[in-house]
C-alpha cells in the first residue's frame, strides 16, 4: 500500500493512520496564495507571486521546501506573510473516516509534521532544518510491505509503481520513466524491452549469447525483497529459463546473489508463470534486480525468454533533494511566445540551438541542450536529434501501439503557449491523427497540454503545423512527450516527425549552457564484457537516470566509418546494444571513429564485440587510438594476431 500524492503514513502505537497535508504539494503557487488571500485581509498577491517566481517556486511542494531549508524569509516576502506560510503549510488533514480521538491527534502532532521528503519536524525546527540535513543527498520514507498472495496479482511492487498506488489504470512503468529495463541485447523480432514489466504475454527475448540478461532498475524505490515473479514468453513453450540467478544491486555496480537455480524447470510453457520466495536479510535494500542465465535453456539455447517480472516486500521511497528551489540560483525568464510562422526563430528550440541569438544554429541534441528519447526507432531513421532539428529527413520510430517521442530539457524549464510539429521526408502518408502532446516536471506524472483526435492538419511529407496549448498558466515544464494515441493516416503506428518547436517562456540559468553538461564520475571500473559501468553505457542512460538509449542515435555521440558495406547497418551499430551486421568496405587501413563531443575520457581498459553475421572477418591486428582534435592521434594499444575474437557476437 503507498499513500496517494501528499499523504504520508504514520505510525502511532501500531497501528496506521494516514495523515494528508491541509495543501497538496502540486498546488500551483499562484493558486494558494490568491485563494488564501481572504485570510491575510484581502491583500494584493501579484509582488509575492512574483518574488517567489524569481526562485523557481512554482508549486506548494516547492514552497514547503524552501520553508524547510530555512530561506523563505530570504526572498523578500512582508514577515507576517513568511510567518502566515509557515504555519499554513505545517497543517494537516486528518481523514474523517478514522474517526481519530483528540488524545490520537495529540500523539500525531508530538511525533512532528512530515516535511515534503517524509521526515517529521516539530514547528521550531521546521523554521530551521538541522545543519546536516543540507548534506543529506536522499531521504527514505516509512517502510510499506507487498505481500505476495498469487502470481501477478496486483499486490507487487511493479503493479503499485505502475498504478501509481493504484490512483490510476495500472501503465507500463518503463514507458512511464518510472522504471528502467535494459538487457545484453534483443533479437530482431523481439519486442521492445520495457515488456518485461508490463501485464501482457508477449515475444520479449534476447539474442543468444552465454549470460544473457535482462535488468530492472526502480530508480527511486528500494526493495527489501521477500518473492519474485517471472513469466515466460509468448512465442513457444521451449527457450524456457531452467539455470540462471536472480542478483540484486543497490548501485548498478555490484550485484549480490538472492537466488540460484539449477535445472529449475517452474516455467514450463508459453506465458507460464511461477513466484520463488527469496532469504534477504531485513536491512538490506536493493534498487537493480537481474535476472542472468548461467547454464543454457529447456531447448538447449542461450536466448533468454520472458514476459513479465514482478517483485514483492518491503520498499523505502528515495527522493533526491531538489536543489533548484534555491535563493542563490541565478537564471533569468526568457518571453519566446511571438509565434509568426511554423518553425520560424522565435521559438524556445531556436534560441537554445543558437545561445539565444548569439551563434549560428546548431541542432540542440548536438548542443548539450536537451536530449530526445523514443519508445524505439526504425533501424533506417535518422538519428532522434532530428526531432528537434531544422533538416526536413526520414525519422520514425517502429510500428508500436504508443510509440512516442520525448523532449528533455535538462536544467531549463518551459512554460508552453504554442507548439509545432513536421511530418518527416519519406511519405504523405504515416502521418499523425490521434495523439497527445505531453508534458512532465518529473518524467513520472505527465499532464495532457493538447489531446488531438483525428487531426489531419499534417497531410505530406514534409507538412508543419503549429497548435496553441491549454497549459497550466505559470507552470514550468522540464520535459514535453509527442505520444500516439490511434492509428496513423496509413493505419500503422508509426511515429513519424522530423522537427518541432515550442513557444512560451523559459527558464534558463544565467549564463546558458554553463550547468547543462554534469561532470561524469571519476572512475568508470570494468567488471566484465557489456557490463553497465562503462562511460558509453553512463552516457546512453543520463548517469543511469533512464533507459538505456543508442547514444549515437541520440546525439550524445558521434560515429563515422572509413566506409560501410551496402548491407551494414548504421555506424551508430558500434556503441548499440544489440549484435548486428556493421561492417566497413573491404579496404586497408579502414576505421570507425567514436567521438565524445564534449566529454573526455582517460581510458583504463576498452571491449570490442564482433558482429552478427559470421565467426571470420574477426580483428586480428589493429590500432587502438586516442585524439583530442580528430587530426593527431596516439596509439594506445597496438594488437598483433589477436585471437580474443572468435566468433559472432563475442564480446572481449
Amino acid at each position: 500500500m503507498s499513500a496517494p500524492p501528499g499523504l504520508t503514513p504514520s505510525f502511532v502505537k501500531g497501528f496506521e493512520i494516514s495523515i494528508r497535508f491541509k495543501h497538496d504539494n502540486r498546488t500551483p503557487v499562484s493558486e494558494f496564495l490568491t485563494n488564501s488571500a481572504k485570510e491575510l485581509g484581502n491583500k494584493d498577491m501579484t509582488r509575492p507571486i512574483k518574488a517567489l517566481a524569481k526562485h523557481w517556486v512554482d508549486d506548494v511542494g516547492d514552497l514547503r521546501l524552501l520553508v524547510q531549508e530555512g530561506q523563505l524569509r530570504r526572498v523578500g516576502l512582508p514577515l507576517r506573510l513568511c510567518v502566515w506560510i509557515e504555519d499554513e503549510l505545517s497543517k494537516l488533514s486528518v481523514s474523517d473516516s478514522l474517526n481519530l480521538t483528540a488524545t490520537q491527534l495529540k500523539q500525531i502532532q508530538a511525533q512532528g509534521t512530515p516535511d515534503r521528503h517524509g521526515s517529521k519536524k516539530g514547528s521550531r525546527s521546521r523554521k530551521r532544518a538541522e545543519a546536516d540535513d543540507e548534506k543529506k543527498q536522499e531521504d527514505h520514507s516509512q517502510d510499506t510491505v507487498f505481500v505476495y498472495e498469487s502470481d501477478f496479482d496486483e499486490n507487487g511492487i511493479i503493479y503499485h509503481i505502475g498504478t501509481q498506488g493504484r490512483t490510476r489504470a495500472f501503465q507500463n512503468p518503463s514507458e512511464a520513466g518510472q522504471v528502467r529495463v535494459s538487457s545484453s541485447g534483443l533479437l530482431n523480432d523481439s519486442v521492445p524491452v520495457h515488456a518485461i514489466v508490463d501485464r501482457k504475454v508477449v515475444r520479449c527475448v534476447t539474442s543468444s549469447r552465454k549470460d544473457s540478461w535482462f535488468a530492472i532498475d526502480l530508480l527511486n524505490v528500494m526493495v527489501n525483497p521477500t518473492h519474485y515473479t517471472l513469466r515466460h514468453y509468448s512465442s513457444w513453450d521451449t527457450e524456457c529459463l531452467r539455470t540462471w540467478v536472480l542478483e540484486a544491486s543497490v548501485d548498478g555496480t555490484t550485484f549480490v546473489p538472492l537466488r540460484e537455480h539449477v535445472n529449475d524447470e517452474s516455467l514450463w510453457g508459453q506465458g507460464s508463470t511461477h513466484t520463488w520466495q527469496l532469504s534477504v536479510p531485513s536491512n538490506k535494500f536493493y534498487r537493480i534486480f537481474r535476472i542472468r542465465m548461467t547454464g543454457v535453456n529447456s531447448h538447449n539455447h542461450w536466448y533468454l525468454a520472458l514476459s513479465g517480472f514482478e517483485i514483492y516486500g518491503k520498499i523505502q521511497t528515495v527522493q533526491r533533494v531538489r536543489r533548484a528551489v534555491s535563493v542563490v540560483d541565478k537564471y533569468k525568464v526568457v518571453k519566446l511566445d511571438k509565434y509568426t510562422s511554423d518553425l520560424d526563430h522565435n521559438g524556445i528550440l531556436y534560441y537554445l540551438a543558437t545561445k539565444g541569438g548569439t551563434a549560428s544554429y546548431t541542432n540542440p541534441v548536438a548542443a548539450g541542450q536537451v536530449i530526445v528519447t523514443a519508445s524505439d526507432l526504425m533501424k533506417d531513421s535518422a538519428p532522434l536529434s532530428s526531432v528537434v532539428g531544422r533538416e526536413c529527413v526520414r525519422c520514425v520510430t517502429t510500428s508500436n501501439p504508443m510509440s512516442w517521442f520525448r523532449v528533455d530539457f535538462l536544467d531549463k524549464r518551459v512554460m508552453p503557449t504554442m507548439y509545432t510539429l513536421r511530418h518527416y521526408a519519406s511519405w504523405d502518408t504515416e502521418a499523425l491523427r490521434h495523439w497527445r502532446f505531453e508534458g512532465s516536471v518529473d518524467g513520472s506524472t505527465w499532464d495532457v497540454l493538447r489531446e488531438h483526435v483525428n487531426d489531419a492538419s499534417l497531410d505530406k511529407k514534409g507538412a508543419t503545423y503549429t497548435w496553441p496549448l491549454d497549459a497550466p498558466r505559470g507552470k514550468f515544464y522540464k520535459l514535453f512527450r509527442v505520444m500516439l494515441t490511434g492509428k496513423n493516416s496509413n493505419d500503422h503506428y508509426y511515429l513519424a516527425l522530423s522537427g518541432m518547436e515550442i513557444y512560451g517562456h523559459l527558464k534558463v540559468p544565467e549564463k546558458l549552457g554553463d550547468s547543462i553538461n554534469e561532470q561524469l564520475p571519476k572512475d568508470f571500473v570494468h567488471q566484465a564484457p557489456l557490463d553497465e559501468n562503462g562511460v558509453v553505457h553512463y552516457i546512453a542512460t543520463l548517469g543511469h537516470t533512464q533507459q538505456w538509449v543508442n547514444p549515437a542515435k541520440a546525439g550524445l555521440i558521434k560515429v563515422t566509418a572509413s566506409s560501410l558495406m551496402n548491407d551494414s547497418t548504421p555506424a551508430t551499430a558500434v556503441v548499440g546494444h544489440d549484435v548486428v551486421r556493421c561492417v566497413t568496405r573491404p579496404e586497408a587501413n579502414s576505421w570507425f571513429i567514436i567521438d565524445f563531443v564534449d566529454k573526455c575520457v582517460k581510458p583504463t581498459a576498452y571491449m570490442l564485440r564482433h558482429y552478427a553475421s559470421w565467426d571470420v572477418e574477426a580483428l586480428r591486428n589493429w590500432d587502438f587510438q586516442g585524439s583530442n582534435d580528430g587530426y593527431n592521434w596516439e596509439t594506445l594499444r597496438k594488437h598483433q594476431n589477436d585471437e580474443s575474437l572468435q566468433q559472432r557476437g563475442q564480446a572481449f
